[in-house]
């Protein structure tokens, strides 16, 4: 996959960053998991923190443990009524692998 190049205002990385932290962390539709879990949606947030004037900051917030904790409590709430939804059962090992994209940045 060839990569391409574009240049953001700060106030663009801010706002993307913000969109996919919402995507993952707040936003309460199932749905979103698929989104939520994306390597690709992983990418741009790691390419965008390592750009934002911020990233050391929200580096130690990544760190700390209490955020990690309530953050995982909400995934895995979601990804288990997404498969209550869907009428599936997920394994321990499916769920540490959507997990661990999900929680991106965060890490397990």
């Amino acid at each position: 996959m060839s990569e391409k190049s574009i240049e953001l205002s700060h106030a663009e990385i801010q706002a993307i960053k913000k969109a996919i932290q919402y995507l993952k962390f707040k936003c309460e539709e199932t749905e979103s998991v698929l989104f939520a879990s994306s390597p690709h949606i992983n990418s741009v947030l790691e390419k965008v923190l390592a750009e934002d004037s911020f990233g050391a900051g929200e580096k130690d917030f990544y760190d700390k443990k209490l955020a990690f904790e309530v953050n995982q409590s909400f995934a895995m709430s979601k990804i288990n009524r997404l498969a209550a939804e869907e009428s599936r059962k997920i394994s321990d090992e499916e769920m540490k692998a959507v997990l661990k994209e999900y929680l991106y940045p965060y890490s397990i």
